[in-house]
């Protein structure tokens, strides 16, 4: 995706407003506002402006500037944050530490809807991303970060960014190649969700290979060799195994036999079939096989999509809809826009476009080309036309949504159509291949419509003399299944063990939330009742939020469930707080209300104990400490809750340590939000990486664009003023003579002079490894991955480091488990420096770690 100006997200404070008076805390949640998003429907922006409540301090009423306390440092101030899995208790552990601690005079109780959801969202289920919360203990004073997802979001017209939960239908998006895009329909709901990857050694595609899917989806999966060669048995003994994999009941079932000679061994081998076989399962079926039975399987292809029935009719004539649509794909391949008029290499596809037009009730009439071996095919009447211009696309070519949500048959018959005008085939798949510069928002097409039908597809790029192509490939299922016309041409696979299967991974996700869309051209299609992302601008998941949040903490307290144990996002989150440079943090295993066996809590905190040293955090040491969130808010089993959460906050008041704060150096705060106060002016609001700042003094905003200078004029934090705000704080700052708009999520606020903008440097890279949730294919040069720093992101293009004289490296293949140093060019130009740490992330995975190690531009 290529962006320019990163997401621009408002924050509003919660829905109460708190006096002066109010005593140590202040709570501030956020909420989403679009109003800068293009829609047809005005109104509705209105009323989301108007449902806005107060923004974080610098509060405005009708005498002026309201009157607000000065904030206290008597205490030291620490910045800690929940992070974990989703759906593991952080949000209700937030509000279980507000409970406990305002008996106290600590903190004023936040009950979990003020905490997790704004009131006027709280219909749709929608769970705020991100929250701040401060409190009190006898020790330090906190500002508490709760970071939780999911977070989707997409570019606008305009620039800006809008979250996948605020899209409507009828909004208008950016798409990749710069067009817009009319969202069509939209949904939201919660799935336990699993990824199914393709791993396969084709070039690197332009998009992911594989889909999101819930665990009842259906997959097609084949076993190619079901039965080994003999084996000499592994235990040092003389005797031979036969591995085999039967279908029994339509379930693969493992079988090993024994034999005490090669001879006998072989006798049983060459008297077994050697036919490959078809199977059907869902997620949740094939993830409880056997290990030893799943690594026989390869992926066939995934369950073909229902759409409901169909809302146009294709037949003309005699002739069925899958025969128009045959047609409809030939023509989208080799026709002539605004003509019937087709240019055919091959007699099968003639005599079947004769058989058709016969059937509609034309003839074909047929220019052969003899100096290209080519047939110019036009049907006799205006029939077929009439049916394109009543599709939309005779003037146009594209696949419509009528066609696109059609049937089965109809859309096997549509690919079939766009086969047999420009596919070819190998060995390993189908390919079609055309130029990018005519045909790219078409080919995207072909790639929805190919996955809906459950192909494995793989759509990548090639640059020759003359132009881009794209290339799709995808799987050849028996020539039966796909109705071509040319069942022989290029060698077309009419044999079960010729037709390509590919191998995958399979990895659950987890509960996720997902709001999901479909656009007029390509983007987010609904699969049964899930999401899977195709070629979508501006995707980015959970994760991003929470490489935000964990940018503001100096401790953590990371949750994990005690029924469910650590899951993938609890790992990911440990690699991202070690990434941001948080040090210590603290376990809180939660629901142990759940569970009446005390050995699981024995087995979830010693997993946790290995995990925490894996990713190089003492977990020896670390304190870890068993409760239930809930039984805190309720008041129920004091051992559990009120108990469990005074003896978490003194571990997190003993184990995370103060931080030192850097107030010498240079002021620097990265942009997290954005606000426009009426008669105020333009507020910011950030986390202060270092240095100090007083009312009255000079700021430069770098990055996205050329540096300017504004003048501070307030600072506040919590509601509270501050004369001077400094490293550590998270506040919100004033700006005189700003406009919204020249201010974007990702700048810096920084002293004058003391940072420059840049948009290249050399980097110290670690590629994450499959194991632990990287890549599982090496990449090559202009690697675009997106490249996350503080409150930034940017796409980026990795390369190798030339020789002095321009020389390649001898390797130029980057493996999962490399360190390497690489040269980084951004698409937008931000604020960088030697040593400044970095995430890039690829198809909603982290891939890989890194450090600035010296500027180039």
């Amino acid at each position: 995706m290529l962006r320019t100006v990163p997401r621009v997200v408002l924050r509003a404070a919660g829905s109460k407003q708190l006096s002066a008076s109010a005593g140590r805390f202040a709570a501030v949640s956020t909420m989403r506002s679009i109003s800068s998003l293009s829609r047809p429907n005005a109104a509705r922006n209105m009323r989301a402006r108007a449902q806005m409540p107060r923004i974080i301090g610098f509060r405005y009423g009708a005498r002026g500037y309201a009157d607000v306390a000065v904030y206290d440092r008597s205490k030291p101030h620490v910045n800690v944050g929940t992070i974990g899995h989703v759906d593991h208790g952080k949000t209700t552990l937030t509000a279980a530490i507000t409970k406990v601690l305002s008996e106290g005079g600590g903190a004023q109780f936040r009950d979990y809807s003020d905490i997790d959801k704004a009131p006027e969202e709280k219909a749709r289920g929608i769970t705020i991303s991100t929250a701040h919360v401060e409190y009190e203990t006898g020790n330090r004073h906190y500002a508490h970060v709760d970071c939780f997802g999911p977070e989707v979001e997409f570019a606008t017209p305009n620039g800006s960014t809008v979250f996948a939960r605020d899209i409507r239908k009828g909004d208008i998006l950016l798409g990749p190649d710069g067009s817009q895009r009319v969202v069509q329909s939209a949904w939201t709901g919660a799935k336990d969700m699993y990824k199914v990857t393709y791993i396969s050694s084709a070039k690197e595609s332009i998009e992911a290979d594989g889909f999101t899917c819930t665990g009842g989806h259906i997959l097609c999966l084949r076993v190619d060799t079901p039965v080994q060669p003999p084996q000499q048995a592994e235990d040092g003994t003389n005797k031979y195994s036969v591995a085999s994999v039967t279908l029994e009941d339509g379930i693969p079932i493992y079988h090993r036999e024994c034999f005490d000679t090669y001879e006998d061994a072989q006798t049983y081998y060459n008297a077994q079939s050697k036919s490959s076989f078809v199977f059907e399962t869902t997620v949740e079926q094939f993830l409880r096989l056997p290990a030893v039975t799943r690594q026989y399987t390869r992926m066939y292809r995934a369950g073909a999509l229902q759409f409901g029935k169909p809302s146009v009719d294709l037949a003309i004539g005699n002739a069925s809809e899958a025969e128009v649509a045959w047609a409809i794909g030939l023509w989208l391949s080799n026709g002539d826009v605004s003509t019937t008029s087709f240019t055919l290499d091959n007699d099968s596809v003639l005599a079947k476009l004769e058989n058709v037009a016969t059937k509609m009730g034309m003839r074909v009439l047929t220019d052969k080309d003899a100096e290209h071996n080519v047939v110019r095919a036009t049907l006799s009447a205006d029939l077929f036309s009439t049916k394109l211009a009543e599709l939309g696309i005779l003037e146009s070519k594209a696949i419509p949504d009528s066609l696109r949500r059609h049937t089965i048959e109809v859309r096997s018959a549509l690919v079939a159509g766009i086969v047999d005008a420009a596919g070819n085939y190998s060995r390993s798949q189908f390919e079609l291949v055309q130029s990018a510069n005519e045909h790219e928002a078409l080919i995207k097409e072909y790639v929805w419509v190919l996955r809906s039908l459950g192909f494995a597809t793989h759509l990548s790029q090639r640059q020759d003399a003359a132009q881009r192509q794209l290339c799709v490939q995808f799987n050849g299922p028996l020539a039966e299944e796909l109705p071509i016309a040319t069942p022989n041409k290029h060698g077309v696979a009419t044999q079960p063990h010729e037709a390509t299967s590919v191998s995958f991974s399979i990895s659950a996700i987890g509960m996720q939330e997902f709001c999901g869309f479909e656009v007029d051209v390509d983007g987010l299609m609904l699969l049964d009742n899930f999401v899977v992302a195709h070629n979508c601008p501006g995707h980015a998941d959970y994760i991003k939020n929470m490489i935000t949040g964990a940018a503001q903490m100096d401790g953590a307290i990371i949750v994990v469930s005690a029924t469910d144990g650590q899951m993938p996002q609890t790992r990911e989150h440990l690699l991202l707080a070690k990434q941001v440079g948080i040090k210590k943090l603290v376990v809180f295993i939660n629901k142990a209300d759940a569970i009446d066996d005390p050995e699981m809590l024995e087995l979830v905190e010693m997993e946790m104990r290995e995990l925490l040293n894996e990713y190089e955090f003492d977990g020896d040491s670390t304190p870890i400490v068993s409760g239930s969130a809930l039984c805190a808010l309720e008041g129920r089993n004091p051992e559990l809750g009120v108990d469990a959460i005074k003896k978490l906050m003194a571990a997190v008041d003993e184990w995370i340590p103060t931080p030192e704060r850097d107030l010498d150096k240079p002021f620097l705060m990265p942009v997290e939000d954005i606000f426009s106060i009426a008669g105020r002016g333009t507020v910011v609001t950030g986390r202060v990486e270092r240095g100090q700042i007083s009312k009255g003094q000079e700021l430069e905003v770098v990055g996205f664009g050329s540096p300017f200078k504004t003048t501070l004029t307030g600072i506040e934090m919590f509601h509270k003023q501050l004369d001077v705000g400094q490293a550590g704080d998270n506040m919100g700052a004033l700006l005189r003579g700003v406009k919204r708009d020249a201010l974007h999520r990702g700048q810096v606020l920084a002293a004058p002079g003391s940072i420059k903008a840049h948009k290249k440097f050399l980097a110290s890279l670690y590629v994450l490894t499959e194991e632990e949730g990287g890549r599982h294919t090496p990449f090559t040069d202009n690697y675009r991955p997106q490249l996350f720093v503080r409150t930034c992101d940017v796409t980026a293009i990795l390369t190798h480091k030339r020789g002095p004289n321009g020389e390649e490296p001898d390797n130029m293949m980057v493996m999962p488990g490399d360190n390497v140093t690489m040269q980084c060019e951004l698409l937008a130009e931000i604020a960088i420096e030697k040593g400044m740490r970095f995430t890039i992330r690829e198809g909603g995975r982290t891939v890989g770690t890194g450090v600035v190690t010296e500027v180039v531009e």
